[in-house]
């Protein structure tokens, strides 16, 4: 098993935590268009809080105000990302589980 499948296991079972509990308020957590914003999992390059660049596997790209969702395979988290004003990746930081990560979006 490569890390995008590693990767996709951990955004389905943590849709289907969502979908358990009924949390389904949000476009970021309802089923029906959660999908149409997952992508394959793309290996980039961002820049840190620092200025450093690092590199993250971006899974989702919604288009509220370009946020996207990250995977850190250093930590073994989720977390955001965005586009600046200067077309740049910029990492926010981690969250936790996908699905922390999308509730907070």
């Amino acid at each position: 098993m490569d890390i995008k499948d590693l990767i996709k296991i951990k955004i389905e079972n943590s849709i289907k935590d969502f979908e358990k509990i009924g949390i389904n308020d949000n476009w970021n957590v309802n089923k029906s268009n959660i999908h149409n914003y997952l992508i394959e999992p793309r290996y980039e390059e961002y820049i840190d809080i620092k200025n450093n660049k690092i590199m993250l596997w971006t899974v989702l790209e919604g288009d509220n105000f370009g946020y996207k969702i990250v995977y850190s395979e250093k930590d073994e988290n989720f977390g955001l990302a965005m586009i600046s004003i200067e077309d740049e990746k910029i990492f926010l930081g981690t969250y936790g589980s996908f699905g922390k990560t999308l509730y907070s979006m």
